[in-house]
């Protein structure tokens, strides 16, 4: 269906005709950018965080997480398909009062996929 504007009201799918084992996805090198800190106090310090997930190729189950016990929270999405052209915006929520600035964060952070580009 199309809005009045003419844009498509539709999410858009991708479709893989055989098993993600037997598709042949090539390896893809998935970065985060674009880091924008919320509900910032008066240290500088925030509890919310947004950044956009891109890849140079498809790449299947993009996870984010982060690997240090002191800056614990949730994801807005995980497990994603990203595809070169479209660039996902994916928003942190800390738990438990935490608050944290975007150098933390960032060192904190660990991206995955299902076809990492292999160690050099």
């Amino acid at each position: 269906s199309s809005s009045s504007s003419g844009s498509s009201m539709a999410p858009v799918a991708h479709f893989f005709p055989t098993n993600f084992k037997d598709a042949s996805i090539p390896y893809a090198s998935v970065e985060a950018s674009d880091f924008i800190l919320s509900d910032i106090d008066d240290d500088g310090l925030g509890s919310s965080l947004s950044f956009t997930v891109t890849s140079n190729n498809t790449a299947a189950f993009v996870t984010a997480e982060t690997i240090f016990a002191d800056l614990p929270g949730r994801f807005s999405d995980n497990g994603l398909l990203l595809v070169p052209s479209e660039p996902q915006v994916i928003t942190f929520e800390a738990t438990k009062d935490v608050r944290f600035n975007i150098d933390q964060f960032t060192a904190a952070l660990t991206l995955r996929n299902l076809k990492p580009n292999p160690a050099p």
